[in-house]
């Protein structure tokens, strides 16, 4: 396919690497833990397109925004090394795209080209509803085959 790539970033990037396997797959329902292929994603983008995402494997503990918090570090997605570098990325491009219209989830994923509604709602559409980013135009009714979001405030 034209990449060529060597072993060295597994071989300096192994426990990342290994670490970020085990994330894509882990599932904890009671402890609301979801799979998540971020930290693939940035372990690929820096292998296969040059990305710089920093690749700290401590930013795979799921315990990390808490020992920050912890820390007395505000909990704000301005804060960026509380959330990874690719999640500000993606609440980025998804605030980008939303602009100051109000737009459906399926809308919003078209216009970033985006098609697995699932990874949508885990790396996009939650963490700016929990930053207070954006909210649903219909507050009342989260499900509502009618809901739009909209950047908060507005």
């Amino acid at each position: 396919m034209g990449y060529r790539v060597d072993n060295e970033p597994f071989r300096n990037h192994s426990w990342y690497f290994r670490n970020a396997l085990v994330r894509a797959n882990y599932e904890d329902v009671t402890n609301g833990v979801v799979p998540t292929t971020v930290y693939l994603e940035r372990f690929f983008e820096n292998l296969l397109c040059g990305a710089c995402h920093k690749l700290k494997n401590r930013y795979l503990h799921l315990d990390w925004p808490q020992k920050k918090a912890s820390q007395g570090v505000a909990s704000t997605l301005q804060v960026t090394d509380q959330v990874t570098d690719q999640v500000t990325d993606q609440v980025r491009a998804l605030l980008n795209v939303l602009g100051d219209r109000e737009l459906s989830a399926m809308e919003l994923m078209n216009s970033l080209g985006l098609s697995h509604r699932h990874t949508f709602r885990q790396n996009y559409l939650n963490p700016a509803l929990k930053a207070g980013l954006i909210e649903r135009t219909i507050p009342d009714k989260p499900t509502s085959r009618l809901q739009k979001y909209r950047r908060a405030g507005r």
